[in-house]
């Protein structure tokens, strides 16, 4: 990619490019006004239509470097944001084993069982969480450190990115009032179950924002690599009564409305 060096030498070499030809073309009348001589018009066209063609094909020369850059950057992008989301799929497909409760039982099980397993469910949830985190700022710095090249994708990621925050958020809150309803010494094996169940709105809420990132991956293919293959990939199309896709849940309204909560939130705290 070019630094400011690398700019600064190419405006040079651009404005040689063109001083060059117009000063040897001023040179050249300038010669002929002082001593006239006989050149044939084929000869002069031929000199003319050479010192034209000099700086087209030179800039030529510069739009394929800018293209083939363009290209690489994209194809960057497209890999950085892809394996991003890989690692979301990934750290968040757990979240459908906290709703699991099975507890392995001892034949003289102890006093404290299902408030042992509470314990170890609670801190295993808590490093799911953590990683969660972990993917999450992976996403948002590939989404922001490419913004120029997605920037028409803009509010379709705003959109993504609020929600597995939110989700994030939602999983943590769940999981700190898992702790505080099972901190009794004797919990019961009914009450353990009762507050697990809690977990299982997790699984359609993931569910559809995993849904939300493959449309997001095919959004992406099809604008930065659809003029290359003059092809574009086809949008997923959910069964009835099954939620509905990115690009239309993700109006600029909607984003809008929940960037403000987002802010109204923040001031407020």
């Amino acid at each position: 990619m070019y630094g400011y060096e690398d700019k600064r030498l190419i405006t040079r070499i651009l404005l040689m490019t063109y001083l060059v030809p117009v000063g040897i073309l001023s040179a050249g009348i300038l010669f002929l006004l002082v001593h006239p001589i006989k050149i044939e018009s084929s000869v002069l066209v031929t000199i003319v239509v050479a010192l034209i063609g000099w700086p087209l094909a030179v800039d030529n020369i510069f739009l394929q470097i800018n293209n083939s850059l363009k290209r690489k950057l994209e194809t960057d992008t497209i890999k950085q944001i892809d394996d991003a989301l890989i690692g979301i799929s990934s750290a968040f497909s757990s979240a459908i084993t906290f709703s699991n409760d099975f507890v392995v039982q001892p034949m003289d099980p102890p006093d404290n069982l299902w408030y042992e397993a509470a314990s170890k469910k609670f801190f295993y949830i808590s490093e799911e969480i953590a990683k969660m985190r972990d993917a999450f700022g992976k996403l948002y710095r590939a989404l922001e450190g490419n913004e120029i090249v997605i920037i028409h994708l803009e509010q379709y990621y705003r959109y993504l990115t609020i929600v597995i925050g939110d989700y994030i958020d939602h999983v943590e809150r769940l999981n700190g009032k898992f702790l505080l309803a099972t901190s009794d010494w004797k919990l019961t094996e009914k009450k353990y179950k009762n507050e697990v169940a809690k977990y299982k709105p997790l699984h359609d809420e993931w569910a559809y924002i995993a849904a939300y990132c493959m449309d997001f991956r095919k959004m992406i293919q099809n604008e930065l690599l659809g003029d290359v293959f003059k092809r574009k990939l086809k949008p997923r199309q959910p069964l009835p009564d099954n939620g509905t896709t990115l690009d239309k849940i993700a109006t600029l309204e909607e984003v809008q409305r929940l960037v403000d909560i987002i802010n109204k939130k923040a001031s407020s705290s």
